[in-house]
């Protein structure tokens, strides 16, 4: 049961309220050398689906931060 929240919680995900400060610490993690999709994805499906994931919230917060601009 508190799998299927946390999933549904990342279904539900607010993106589009990611703020550069958050950006700047989600690209920390997902740059650095211990975070490796393809590693996570053998060790668990799981992690690497999660890792996923978080790598595209990343690509997804750094292209609204080029396109906001534009739309305003």
């Amino acid at each position: 049961m508190a799998d299927m929240k946390f999933l549904d919680r990342l279904k539900t995900y607010e993106k589009d309220l990611i703020t550069p400060a958050m950006l700047s610490k989600i690209k920390k993690i997902t740059e650095s050398a211990e975070f490796n999709v393809e590693a996570m994805t053998r060790a668990s499906k799981a992690a690497g689906g999660l890792a996923r994931w978080c790598y595209a919230i990343r690509l997804y917060a750094e292209a609204q931060n080029k396109v906001k601009p534009l739309l305003e």
